[in-house]
């Protein structure tokens, strides 16, 4: 049996797009996005990325250690795909940082 520390440092415990941290940045990116915690009493106030460290190297590590791991789930449900939510994020994203920059620049002329 190989030990627990080995299967952490692996990534094991998390799907294959949260096991780069830039995947997981945009994932967490999106998610914020998505899910507009302002719009929520208990989670207005916690940033992305506290979300995103708390979530992967705690929440997720803690029930790994207890032999939980992360996975899709294979219910007969129609989900929403997860990269388009996120590369649709990023698209708009870069959208708006690029509107922005035309905005002050034009402010300069």
């Amino acid at each position: 049996m190989k030990p627990l520390k080995d299967f952490l440092k692996a990534e094991k415990h998390l799907p294959d797009c949260m096991k780069d941290l830039h995947d997981q940045k945009d994932l967490f990116e999106a998610m914020h996005a998505y899910m507009k915690p302002k719009d929520c009493e208990y989670t207005k106030n916690i940033a992305r990325m506290e979300g995103h460290v708390y979530v992967v190297d705690f929440f997720l590590t803690f029930m790994a250690h207890h032999g939980y791991v992360l996975q899709k789930s294979k219910a007969k449900v129609e989900f929403e795909d997860l990269d388009s939510c996120v590369t649709g994020y990023k698209v708009w994203s870069r959208q708006q940082s690029a509107k922005l920059l035309n905005e002050l620049l034009n402010n300069e002329n």
